[in-house]
């Protein structure tokens, strides 16, 4: 099973999250994907790669920051179980031109495989 799959399968333990391994077109509540930020070499073993888990939050911003209350410790308990989690952060999605998604982005280290 590839990374990108293990994140996404850990994250969609919480109730309510729907998270992809790649980029899908959409903008439900609690759907999302996983990114690959980068990969730091520390030494001649191997890469480390530094991994983003994207969940959408409601569009109106009283009720994102609610349902990040609720679910920002169990994404970082659920992704704890197979990466070392650094942050989870309330932010919004990055759009050409326009207003972005309200998400959270729980970022984190992993070997690479």
């Amino acid at each position: 099973m590839s990374t990108r799959q293990t994140l996404a399968d850990a994250a969609n333990t919480v109730a309510g999250v729907n998270v992809h391994p790649y980029y899908r077109q959409g903008g439900k509540t609690g759907h999302g994907n996983v990114v690959l930020a980068r990969v730091d070499y520390p030494n001649i073993f191997g890469g480390i790669g530094q991994w983003e888990v994207i969940v959408l939050l409601p569009v109106d911003v009283e009720s994102a920051q609610k349902k990040a209350d609720e679910l920002i410790p169990l994404l970082y308990a659920a992704l704890s179980e197979v990466m070392a989690v650094d942050s989870v952060t309330f932010g919004t999605t990055s759009q050409d031109n326009r207003s972005g998604q309200p998400c959270l982005i729980a970022a984190g280290r992993r070997e690479m495989e």
